[in-house]
């Protein structure tokens, strides 16, 4: 069902890559420059975009305009050359959620796939991984091998085809042993390497320093981007310090705004960022932040959903 965003009140908009799609990059499903403008100017004329450490404040309020605010998650480079310029011309605040690791030469699943799909798609990725299964760990193939037919998750991951989101899904399921084998492998094959990769994937540690000489807020991703549902809780806490004393360390960033990896969080979620000092969490619920809404468990909208509204509604 279209949002009509000129009823929200008040909302947060999350984006990932914000670049124009090409052939070299087809593991990707970016937002287009153009869109990203065109979705920027639409906020900054009918919204009053502020900071995200600012935007509960304004949950109940009904007078004015409404509010939103601009985030993004991974800490891309992209981000960092196409959309910043944007957002400086439009004087939009935004918050980047940086996952740390990747300033250690450490690529998470995710982008793995991104960047294995780019060159393989993920229709052949997946049909490599059932025959790289039954070859190394029969055993498994029963239960870990891609559906073609039926979503695993039937309530996320929508906006992908069935076989996009099965294979991500079974990536963040799988035993750390098959997945870690499976991408060395895969990646031996394309001929990349993980460092070379999250060099031009992701921000460098002066592109994060000049987003905050800009005034852009910097805020925890997590230091792996594991899903935090497969995650002990154990883990889970030296995952979260890891970043937040990461981000400390090399930036003086010390925010209490965090970002689940995936949008996923467990029951422990909350307690443990609440006692590591953040103050509220983002998910990837698409809907707009209500009064009754839980501080660790705050929703935003994909950037999609904007771009479906702008065009569908001809705005």
């Amino acid at each position: 069902m279209l949002k009509d965003f000129l009823k929200e009140r008040c909302f947060a908009v999350n984006y990932h890559y914000v670049e124009d799609p090409s052939p070299e990059t087809k593991g990707i499903f970016p937002c287009a420059i153009a869109d990203f403008e065109r979705a920027v100017a639409f906020l900054s004329q009918k919204f009053k975009v502020v900071p995200l450490d600012e935007l509960y404040s304004y949950v109940g309020d009904e007078s004015g305009k409404g509010v939103c605010a601009i985030t993004f998650d991974d800490g891309l480079r992209d981000q960092f050359k196409n959309a910043v310029p944007i957002l400086k011309k439009y004087a939009a605040p935004a918050t980047f959620f940086i996952i740390s690791g990747t300033l250690e030469g450490k690529l998470s699943p995710a982008h793995k796939i991104h960047q294995l799909a780019s060159r393989f798609s993920y229709e052949g990725l997946a049909d490599r991984f059932d025959a790289y299964l039954q070859s190394s760990y029969p055993e498994y193939y029963k239960k870990y091998r891609i559906p073609r037919d039926e979503r695993l998750n039937p309530t996320l991951r929508l906006r992908d085809e069935i076989i996009v989101a099965n294979l991500k899904e079974i990536m963040g399921l799988i035993p750390d042993k098959l997945r870690d084998g499976f991408f060395g492998y895969m990646f031996q094959a394309a001929g990349l390497s993980e460092a070379e990769v999250c060099r031009d994937l992701f921000m460098s540690r002066k592109e994060i320093e000049d987003l905050i000489k800009a005034g852009f807020g910097i805020a925890s991703h997590s230091h792996s981007h594991h899903s935090f549902e497969t995650m002990e809780s154990s883990a889970l806490e030296r995952d979260i310090k890891t970043s937040q004393e990461f981000l400390s360390k090399e930036f003086g960033v010390n925010s209490p705004l965090f970002s689940y990896p995936h949008g996923r969080y467990t029951k422990d979620s909350g307690a443990i960022l609440a006692n590591c000092g953040f103050r509220q969490a983002f998910t990837t619920e698409r809907r707009s932040i209500a009064a009754q809404d839980q501080w660790y468990s705050l929703p935003r909208f994909d950037a999609a959903d904007l771009k479906d509204y702008l065009y569908e509604s001809r705005y």
